[in-house]
């Protein structure tokens, strides 16, 4: 089995399904061939369908799985008993035929193998919790099983236990031996006028001594169906309605989310906006009171320089009341002196008026005044 990545997977499957190759192939019988890859997820029982994703190819592409897949390349140069009859295809844009397509189908005929899906319950590595698991039953035989993606899966994709499904093609394996038999494993869709395919099965055409898987009658038989036309859809519409519903499930609440995020932003604005209004104008009343204390504190100034203008002409008045104690002072004891002065020629008269007058004798009368004082 040869692995491919996805990085060059997807460039090829696009040339593939696009309408320019499928026609002008050397050998539409490749069409069918390139449908046997095997999906290689590590666990099946979790993977989703790519498509469902994001759709990139159809199903019967190995470029719609979003994992590691290996191909059946010993099985390409045998018949697979199923023949091409017709096909078409739309590219998304025009003339980009190695591009995404919007509609397509191949019509192919071959021989049908109805089988039943089950549900297995099995013990992890441990035994301690049970991982569903994916069987598939014909004709009452279990057959080896690769599902494309976990089939007990909820959602649009999932096959209910003992679904019928169909068995596509019967294919020898090289490698494997004659005995073993690949099918493609396929579901109906629209009721049965196109299908999908949702894995890989094998089983043995007689039963072998190796018992590589059990044993399902070749056909022709009365388990397969006479040859029969089927459609597979290149664009898988179903696949794009689910995604086109899945976005829009998505978008619904996204867009809630998105409302419910705006009208709280709103809600939130609107409170800003009412707080700055609030706080403009608590900041015209600050101003208002600021503007106020100011004229406030000039009163205060002004009051303040006039008692201290009252202060200097009181201290200039006390100054001048000093200056007078000092004056009066100073007359006190000139006056004491006179008087001590005065004092000591109280011998000349005996009373007041005798003193001016004995004075007033001696400047005015000389020495006539000086002889009667003698006497």
């Amino acid at each position: 089995m040869v692995t491919s990545n996805a990085l060059w997977k997807t460039s090829f499957i696009r040339g593939f399904v696009s309408l320019q190759t499928t026609l002008a192939s050397t050998s539409q019988m490749r069409l069918i061939d390139y449908r046997l890859y095997q999906d290689q997820c590590s666990k099946p029982q979790t993977a989703v369908p790519g498509n469902i994703l994001r759709f990139q190819a159809p199903t019967w592409s190995w470029a719609s799985v979003n994992q590691k897949v290996g191909y059946w390349a010993s099985l390409a140069e045998r018949d697979f008993r199923v023949s091409v009859e017709r096909a078409s295809c739309t590219p998304v844009r025009d003339g980009d035929w190695f591009g995404q397509i919007k509609d397509g189908y191949i019509v192919v005929k071959a021989n049908l193998c109805p089988a039943r899906v089950l549900w297995k319950q099995a013990d992890d590595a441990f035994g301690l919790q049970p991982q569903p698991s994916h069987g598939l039953s014909v004709h009452g035989e279990n057959v080896l099983v690769y599902p494309d993606y976990a089939w007990a899966r909820p959602g649009k994709d999932q096959l209910r236990d003992i679904e019928q499904v169909y068995c596509l093609g019967q294919l020898e394996s090289a490698r494997l031996g004659d005995s073993v038999i690949v099918s493609l494993v396929i579901r109906p869709l629209d009721g049965g006028k196109k299908y999908e395919r949702v894995g890989l099965c094998l089983y043995s055409s007689y039963r072998d001594e190796d018992k590589i898987c059990n044993p399902i009658p070749r056909g022709p038989h009365s388990l397969w169906s006479e040859k029969k036309e089927i459609m597979i859809p290149l664009a898988d519409s179903h696949r794009l309605h689910a995604q086109l519903v899945k976005r829009v499930r998505d978008i619904k609440p996204q867009n809630a989310r998105m409302a419910t995020q705006k009208a709280a932003e709103r809600g939130a604005m609107r409170m800003a906006q009412g707080t700055i209004l609030e706080l403009i104008w608590e900041n015209r009343r600050l101003v208002e009171v600021n503007g106020e204390a100011v004229r406030g504190f000039e009163r205060m100034v002004r009051e303040n320089a006039a008692l201290r203008a009252e202060e200097v002409r009181v201290v200039e008045g006390l100054a001048e009341k000093v200056r007078v104690v000092e004056g009066l002072a100073e007359m006190d004891r000139e006056y004491g002196t006179l008087r001590e002065t005065c004092g000591g020629g109280g011998g000349v008269g005996s009373d007041g008026g005798g003193d001016a007058g004995g004075t007033g004798g001696v400047g005015e009368a000389g020495e006539a005044g000086g002889d009667w004082g003698w006497a």
